[in-house]
């Protein structure tokens, strides 16, 4: 929240400014089979745990912090699968020659698509570094899928108040990631239960809607 205001701030901005958290998503999961294309459902392997990174590829989603990852992975026979689905506009990763254990759809991801990806993957990769609202966070909340999130300000909020939502591992570098995800597939990760109750009741409350419609109409 501080840095999404002071972002305003640091452009000369100094009217006053109302911060309201991104609303929760609501939109149908259902999925057509005609519209999810093989190499989306052979990309899932039923008998891994699957990480996902999902969206278009930027610096900014940390989409060279993961390739680093993946080639320190290499080195030590992972056992899990990585799927990396969205657009690579900027040519991150499209011309790289990727291990067994990777799997890539770089392209537009269909809605039934990205339903079928978030509900068949165990965990959402978010090694980002740099953020100030995450819809595809707000989507691993909607499908309760947790995600692995880098240790920036937004994130570091979110599992304060929210520690059922997923881990967070520091520093941001490939080997840490490479390391919890290491972890995972060992089952050496403590954190009991993903997204108990108690979190999704304030996570919900939090992002109801007719808090802000009732401070609007107040003003």
């Amino acid at each position: 929240e501080i840095d999404a205001l002071q972002t305003f701030h640091d452009f000369g901005y100094q009217g006053r400014t109302i911060y309201y958290p991104h609303f929760s998503y609501e939109f149908s999961k259902e999925i057509n089979p005609h519209e999810v294309a093989p190499e989306i459902k052979d990309a899932v392997k039923t008998d891994k745990i699957n990480f996902l990174f999902f969206g278009q590829l930027r610096q900014t989603k940390g989409i060279t912090i993961l390739q680093q990852a993946i080639n320190n992975l290499k080195q030590k026979d992972f056992a899990g699968n990585i799927i990396i689905a969205g657009m690579d506009k900027e040519h991150f990763i499209d011309e790289t020659q990727q291990p067994p254990f990777v799997q890539t759809i770089l392209r537009y991801i269909t809605d039934s698509e990205l339903n079928h990806l978030f509900s068949t993957c165990q965990y959402v990769l978010l090694p980002y570094t740099e953020i100030y609202q995450s819809g595809v966070l707000e989507v691993v909340i909607y499908f309760r899928c947790p995600a692995l999130m880098s240790d920036i300000p937004y994130f570091n909020q979110m599992i304060d108040q929210f520690p059922s939502f997923g881990h967070l591992y520091h520093p941001n570098t490939p080997e840490a990631l490479a390391e919890l995800m290491t972890r995972i597939i060992k089952g050496n990760v403590t954190g009991g239960k993903y997204f108990v109750e108690k979190d999704i009741a304030k996570y919900n409350e939090l992002h109801e809607p007719s808090r802000l419609i009732s401070f609007l109409r107040a003003e």
